[in-house]
């Protein structure tokens, strides 16, 4: 047990405390995957007593859907923020989504040992109900398809579309950003420029489909 952190442990606060023992376990299944990690081993890691992480968390799986539901809920805060500003973004498309782009490109790198996460274990059946849950998350669809028919009904793209398709469209496009994590943790570089020229020639693509 590593006793630097044990030492460290007795002066958090309990949500620092779980925060800590929260990021151990991403590291952690991010490497060995959540079937392959143990409770001793995200004790042991985290310099801490297996009694007192299960003091916090049931098992592993409570974990899993903790870290899980903490990326659903800013991912939401993301979209909610943006919601709350559809009227005035629409009336620069183009700019807006490059900028919706970009912070979901930010977002991804930000998280990208969760996402790595999600992509090693979307296969494990003793997860699936945490994956059906995630998949209720639908406010990035019905933000995005409310901006596309403002913006249609403002006259600044193509009008025999359905938004929820364009919609559906973006969201696809911006796909490359979750599959670049993969890369990143196996050690390959993406540097920001390369991020905005990629974001700029997809969309470039997308709006001469769009544009009216």
């Amino acid at each position: 047990m590593r006793k630097n952190k044990k030492e460290e442990h007795k002066w958090l606060k309990k949500e620092e405390r779980k925060e800590r023992i929260l990021r151990t376990a991403i590291e952690l299944f991010s490497k060995k995957g959540v079937a392959y990690t143990t409770m001793k081993d995200i004790a042991e890691e985290e310099g801490v007593s297996e009694a007192l992480v299960y003091k916090y968390f049931r098992n592993k799986t409570e974990i899993f859907e903790t870290i899980i539901k903490t990326g659903i809920e800013l991912s939401n805060k993301m979209w909610t923020q943006f919601g709350e500003k559809i009227d005035e973004l629409s009336e620069n498309p183009y700019e807006t989504l490059y900028k919706v782009s970009l912070e979901f490109w930010n977002f991804a790198l930000k998280f990208r040992k969760i996402l790595l996460i999600l992509y090693k274990e979307f296969h494990n059946p003793e997860l699936r109900p945490i994956f059906e849950e995630l998949a209720q998350s639908t406010i990035a669809l019905e933000k995005l398809t409310e901006f596309f028919r403002i913006c249609q009904e403002k006259g600044k793209i193509r009008q025999d579309v359905r938004a929820k398709t364009l919609a559906f469209l973006f969201i696809s496009s911006s796909r490359p950003a979750l599959g670049a994590t993969g890369y990143l943790e196996k050690g390959f570089k993406i540097e920001n420029n390369e991020i905005e020229e990629n974001i700029r020639e997809i969309l470039t693509i997308l709006f001469q489909g769009i544009k009216k």
